[in-house]
């Protein structure tokens, strides 16, 4: 085979290696919690019923801070009065959809307000910064749908419960595979990709 004739064989394996390890791959490929907190969330859009509800991937121990002082007249860090919210002692987070972020140092934070589970249903006003995410996956009649939404487009999030998350019986009977089987396992996509790569530029001796 002529030089140029197999490096177009190889250019066109190429380009068919980077679409079979892109279509490998998951959308996100990132565990869910192991508790599942349910509810709705009101983003600037819709309401929608929401599972695996998350703030910056943390259902416990959110970092959120202390609002400045009004009549402050020194800088501001707001790293000095930390309160961590735990989802299961919220029922519902609001957050003003009129607001606009407040830079404070080099990052901007937005105004929310916590109601508790608690039989007052007590309120309390923090900041979080505004940039922030919240993960979940919207639930319909079909199946769920991975949601990353900026807490600066979030209206509010109402937390029903939580639970703790299902395990896939089928996963659980997986059982760990040997080295010997293995490396006797059949090639996959990839590495035959690799291999044609490899043949279309070899040369034979006797050639």
């Amino acid at each position: 085979m002529k030089p140029y004739a197999r490096l177009s064989l190889a250019v066109v394996a190429f380009i068919l290696l980077c679409q079979f390890s892109s279509q490998d791959k998951s959308d996100s490929g990132v565990a869910k919690p192991t508790i599942n907190f349910y509810g709705s969330i009101t983003d600037l859009r819709e309401t929608f019923k929401a599972q695996n509800i998350t703030i910056d991937r943390l259902y416990k121990a959110i970092p959120t801070y202390q609002q400045p002082p009004i009549d402050s007249t020194t800088s501001y860090d707001p790293s000095d009065n930390i309160t961590r919210l735990d989802l299961s002692e919220i029922s519902k987070i609001t957050i003003s959809p009129t607001q606009t972020p407040k830079k404070i140092g080099n990052r901007e934070y937005i105004v929310i307000e916590v109601t508790s589970k608690d039989t007052e249903k007590s309120k309390n006003i923090y900041i979080i910064e505004a940039d922030k995410k919240l993960f979940s996956d919207e639930i319909n009649s079909t199946y769920p749908i991975e949601k990353e939404i900026k807490l600066r487009s979030i209206v509010e999030i109402t937390i029903d419960g939580y639970k703790q998350q299902e395990v896939d019986p089928i996963t659980l009977q997986k059982k760990p595979t040997k080295p010997v089987q293995t490396a006797q396992a059949s090639p996959s996509k990839a590495k035959r990709l690799f291999s044609y790569v490899k043949n279309a530029f070899s040369i034979k001796r006797n050639s």
